[in-house]
């Protein structure tokens, strides 16, 4: 069993979120790429919190801890993004709230697609 790239999956959702932000910023105005930035954080940071609690353990002997760690981490990681929409929502003014759901939404699917790659890949 191979040891899942974890640095490299967070620094690839993190160019995403970085180009996502910039591209959004440079064709909507600051405004909306502030917006982005905020959604794709809200996102990115449970995500990697996340990744980084899971995949730190592997094998058979740590199965059992393996299993506790995803069922804690994904509980976890809700409460952060449910914290995180709240505080952005009742503190940001101004704030465009279809570009902080499309910042979450860019960031969150390019994490699974990212995710899905690096796990399906075989080791050298």
């Amino acid at each position: 069993m191979h040891k899942f790239p974890i640095n490299r999956a967070i620094a690839c959702q993190s160019l995403i979120w970085l180009a996502s932000v910039v591209l959004t910023a440079a064709a909507l105005g600051v405004l909306a790429g502030y917006a982005v930035a905020l959604g794709g954080l809200i996102s990115l940071l449970p995500g990697s919190w996340f990744m980084m609690r899971y995949f730190r353990l592997s094998g058979a002997r740590a199965m059992e801890q393996v299993v506790r760690n995803a069922f804690v981490g994904e509980a976890v990681k809700l409460v952060q993004i449910v914290a995180g929409f709240t505080l952005v929502f009742t503190l940001v003014e101004p704030l465009s709230p279809l570009a902080v759901v499309g910042g979450f939404l860019v960031v969150q699917v390019a994490g699974m697609v990212i995710t899905s790659r690096l796990a399906s890949r075989k080791p050298v």
